[in-house]
Formats: structure tokens, sequence, C-alpha cells
């Protein structure tokens, strides 16, 4: 019994250990074909979930990048944001999304999530990251070591990719509607009420921080949705709205929540399509000009 005992926890400690190598390596490898450095005129930088994903688009926003992607915690845009600032000292501006579905913390807590957000941006963390990762998802953050070796389809694991060309994220151009389901989505879609999570908070936070200390002005924007929604989300804003409060001198704050957009310009009741985008983008690269 002592035997198999012993021939067993050699064997766990063995896959651990290959594991624990591969993880290492890995990591190692696409930090080292990754070119973080971006051109010298960009200096913007876009960050969010899907609401900035197909919202802001770059190619008309003046000097800027957008690496936002749909579903992403505020957690991973912090891991973002420092990785790209760290080798980008001209950034002087970072546009970050932010609105009341974000108060919750969303994918942080879901295991199937955190462990593909886990394997996209793992390369990007440092061990403080996994360790709070650790204490609020264990059983994601496992899953997502142990499902590293998808990293072998990424542009930058075999060649020297530019980071704008890695999967960081970046605009999304959404289709336009016409289904004519808009107002049924609407209709049928319960929302969230809250205060704002702990992981939420903690993150934003840090994120300020880490912008004041290098003296990086941060926008915080709240993209339009659809007119129905805004009226649906009143109770929602309610916690939003002290939060935001709270902190508001430390940030600018554009809430563009309750923007008239006609239908046509909504891929859906959350988010424009590409031509709502495009007029939406416009307008914040007049106001970024001003």
């Amino acid at each position: 019994m002592k035997l198999f005992i012993r021939k067993i926890s050699i064997f766990i400690i063995t896959i651990v250990g290959l594991v624990c190598l591969q993880f290492i390596a890995f990591k190692f490898i696409l930090n080292y074909n990754t070119d973080y450095k971006l051109n010298n005129d960009i200096t913007t930088l876009i960050l969010g979930d899907s609401h900035i994903e197909a919202g802001l688009n770059d190619s008309i926003i003046k000097n800027s990048i957008n690496f936002s992607t749909g579903g992403s915690p505020v957690f991973f845009n912090y891991v973002k944001l420092k990785k790209i600032i760290e080798n980008n000292k001209q950034i002087e501006t970072v546009i970050m999304g932010y609105s009341p579905i974000n108060m919750t913390g969303g994918g942080f807590y879901e295991v199937p999530k955190m462990k593909s957000m886990i394997i996209q941006y793992y390369y990007l963390m440092d061990y403080k990251d996994f360790y709070d990762v650790s204490k609020y998802n264990f059983q994601g953050l496992i899953n997502g070591i142990t499902g590293i070796f998808r990293s072998v389809k990424k542009p930058n694991f075999l060649k020297k990719v530019n980071v704008k060309n890695s999967d960081l994220g970046g605009f999304r151009k959404l289709p336009m509607n016409t289904t004519g389901l808009l107002e049924k989505d609407i209709k049928n879609e319960k929302l969230k009420t809250g205060k704002p999570d702990k992981i939420s908070t903690k993150y934003f936070l840090k994120i300020i921080e880490f912008c004041k200390n290098n003296n990086i002005r941060l926008i915080v924007l709240n993209t339009p949705v659809h007119g129905s929604l805004v009226r649906k989300s009143k109770q929602r804003r309610e916690e939003y709205n002290k939060f935001m409060d709270r902190f508001n001198s430390d940030f600018v704050f554009w809430d563009y929540e309750g923007l008239h957009f006609d239908n046509k310009y909504f891929y859906d009741e959350n988010h424009l399509n590409y031509e709502g985008a495009a007029i939406f983008s416009n307008l914040i690269n007049d106001k970024l000009k001003k």
C-alpha cells in the first residue's frame, strides 16, 4: 500500500512539474516573440470589453490603438495596461470602457471564461496577478494553466510579431442588424442590479493609481446603448452613478449611454454596428482634439 501511494505521489508530482515547466517555457517564448513597442505616434490606448471593442474604431480616432476584447473583466484591462505602458512611454491617454454591466465582475468569477482569458493573456501576467486570480477563481486559473497548450496557435508563438498583430484585442466591425428582433430582445432581457463587486472595484482603482503614477490621462467611457435599454436600466444605474461619483475627481468621465442613435446603427441592444461605431468614433476623435 505504501509503495502504491509513493508511486501515485511521484506520478502526480511529475505531472505537476511538467505542467509548470511547460507554463514557464511557453510564457518565455510568447514574451520573447512579442515586440510590445508601438509606433511613436500612438499616444492613446483604448481598453475595454465588447462595448468598446465594437464601439471605437482606432482607424478613425487619431493616434490610437484599440486592444479591447469582448467579455474582458476590468482585471485583464489592468494586465494589458501594465504591459503596454511598460514598453510605450509615449502613451499620454488611456480610454477605458466602464459601464454598469462591468460592476458585477462578470466573467472573472465564471470558470470557463477565466480559463479562456488565462489561455489568452497568461504571458502578460506577473505572479501577483496569478495570486489574485487564485484567491477568487482558483478552478478557472488551474483550468487555464492546464490548457495553455493552445498557445501554439498564437501568431507570436513561433515567430516575431508586433503586439498590434497579436491577439490582445482590437476593433471589431459588427454588421447591421437585419433580423428585426431588437425590441423583442430588449423586452425579454433581465438586467443585473447591485453594488460594484470587490474585484471590479479593486482593479478599477489599480488602473486609476497606475495612470496617476505614469502621468497618463485616464478617460472612463460609457458607450451608447439602445434607448429602450437606457429606460430599463435606471435602477441599475443608481449604484453605478454613486460609485462613479466617489472617484470621478481622479479621471475624466464621458458617459454616452443615453446618446440617441437610430436603430439602424445598432447591432443589438448593447452594441453599435460598424456604421454606428464610425459616427461615435468621429465624435470621440473630435472631443479628444479639444
